[in-house]
Formats: structure tokens, C-alpha cells, sequence
């Protein structure tokens, strides 16, 4: 009886803590499939994945919605890599913001210029147009956009910046993910930016959309 009783405990429990610890495995791969790269707030998921995931039903739910997340994230494609490439080459240590804007992304093109947004004013004389074209061969409305969303410090305000690369519709939305990003982390900048990039960000979600009405 007490053998009967092993045995019903150890198929009761044991194959789906085995699937639990499958569960696991399988999210955090989709997950890293994502966004390649952790934070502290990516191990803390993970770490409620792990608990979570005794409860079977939670682990039906979350499967499920990084299935979705997997599929409908843009794949990495060679452009792409290329660009990562560029922006680590340009930024070294810094690279991180480029990261995280382009990580915003929801098309190619704009992951694209999330990575390669700073490029040109970060990267002396490492990077410019026609290296960018030629070398890594970046298509050319992607260099359109670039240009767009590149200021030249020495020739225009910011505001003449911000009003120009919203022109350019890839530029804007790049731009709107960048400032977001600098606001998000604003304990890190002095105020006087905050107060202006609190401002560019209202033009272009807001203020833009309402004079091409």
C-alpha cells in the first residue's frame, strides 16, 4: 500500500514539476530570443518565471504569450546585425542607449536607426555617410533618416533640429523612442534637459500630429 501510494505521489507531482522546469527553459529562451541581453529587471521576471511556473496554468498562459511575442517580433536579420555592429563600434561602453532605442523598434528600419542614431555625432570621424553605404551597405532611405535625425550643433537650435527631423516619419518615431528612453532615466540628467526633452517629445506626439491635421 505504501508502495502504491509512492508511486502515485511520484507521477502525481514529479512530471509536471519536470514540465515546469521545461516551461522554464522554453520562455527564457524566448525571451533572450527577444531582446538578447539582460537587465535587472529581466532576471527578476525571471525569477517569478521560476516560481510561477509550479502553477501549471501559468505556465500554459506565459507560453503562449512569448509564442506571440516571438512571432511578432521583427527577426534579427543581417541588416540588423549590422547595424548592432556599427553602434558597438561607435559607442564601445556607451553602447547601451543605442540598444535599448532600437530594442523599441517594431520594424526593421526602425531598429535599424535605433542602433545607428548616434553614430555620426558619437563617432568622430570613424563613421560618415558614404562609409556607412558603401562598407556595410545601410539601404538609403535608412541614410535619408539617419541624416534626418543627426543634428549638426554648430548650424541649427535644437528646436530647428527637433522641427526638422519631423519631416521625416522614421526619423520622428526614432527620435520619440529616444527621448523617451533619456526621460526614463532623467535622475541622470540635469534638469534644463529634462525641461527640453520633455518639450521635443510633446511636439512630436502631439503638437506635429495636430498641424498636419
Amino acid at each position: 500500500m505504501d508502495t502504491l501510494k509512492l508511486i502515485d505521489i511520484i507521477f502525481l507531482y514529479i512530471p509536471p514539476l519536470f514540465l515546469s522546469h521545461i516551461f522554464i527553459i522554453i520562455n527564457t529562451y524566448l525571451y533572450i530570443k527577444k531582446t538578447r541581453w539582460f537587465t535587472t529587471n529581466d532576471m527578476f521576471v525571471l525569477i517569478m518565471w521560476y516560481f510561477i511556473s509550479y502553477f501549471p496554468v501559468f505556465n500554459w498562459g506565459f507560453l503562449v504569450v512569448h509564442i506571440i511575442i516571438f512571432i511578432e517580433t521583427p527577426m534579427e536579420s543581417k541588416l540588423i546585425k549590422t547595424a548592432e555592429s556599427i553602434a558597438l563600434l561607435a559607442h564601445g561602453e556607451h553602447f547601451d542607449p543605442s540598444k535599448r532605442v532600437a530594442l523599441k523598434g517594431k520594424t526593421e528600419e526602425e531598429i535599424v536607426l535605433g542602433y545607428l542614431h548616434d553614430v555620426i555625432e558619437d563617432s568622430g570621424d570613424k563613421f560618415d555617410y558614404d562609409i556607412l553605404s558603401r562598407q556595410y551597405h545601410i539601404p538609403d532611405s535608412i541614410l535619408t533618416s539617419l541624416q534626418a535625425i543627426t543634428r549638426d550643433k554648430t548650424k541649427e537650435t535644437y528646436f530647428d533640429y527637433i522641427k526638422r527631423l519631423s519631416i521625416d516619419g522614421l526619423a520622428r518615431q526614432v527620435k520619440i523612442y529616444d527621448l523617451e528612453d533619456h526621460l526614463y532615466y532623467k535622475e541622470a540628467i540635469p534638469k534644463s534637459l529634462i525641461q527640453r526633452y520633455e518639450k521635443a517629445l510633446h511636439f512630436l506626439k502631439i503638437e506635429y500630429n495636430q498641424n498636419m491635421k
